[in-house]
């Protein structure tokens, strides 16, 4: 379907302006959260959520960080998305970082994120849940 000039063919923006624009929390204020895994989602979803005030831990099956990055990875392999797509919006790549890093690269770049943001401390490594 073809969207009108102007407008979005989104659910959302099809329902308009709400009563109430703020999101129903979907855990009580200041719960603690388990998440499953230590690579790039696991990570800044943790530290959204500790900004949001909630108790985290992370839950990670191997000894380090990374997920797939690490554990599933082709050698000699290298990001498809470019360094300007691929790193969190709090914590961009370096400017002399080739356009498409390796894995090992962007494993040391979550290495970075996760210590830069305290997230290390909250991770429990070898943990088969």
């Amino acid at each position: 379907m073809a969207a009108r000039h102007g407008s979005t063919t989104t659910p959302w923006s099809r329902l308009g302006a709400q009563p109430d624009d703020q999101p129903t929390p979907v855990l009580p204020e200041g719960g603690s959260v388990a998440i499953l895994g230590g690579g790039s989602s696991g990570l800044v979803c943790a530290k959204h959520l500790l900004e949001a005030g909630y108790t985290v831990t992370i839950y990670e099956r191997t000894d380090a960080i990374g997920g797939a990055f690490v554990h599933k990875a082709y050698d000699q392999s290298r990001l498809v998305s470019s360094k300007y797509l691929t790193p969190f919006s709090d914590l961009r790549a370096s400017p002399t970082d080739p356009p498409h890093v390796s894995l090992p690269a962007y494993v040391e770049y979550l290495e970075a994120y996760a210590k830069r943001f305290k997230l290390d401390k909250r991770i429990m490594f070898n943990a088969h849940v």
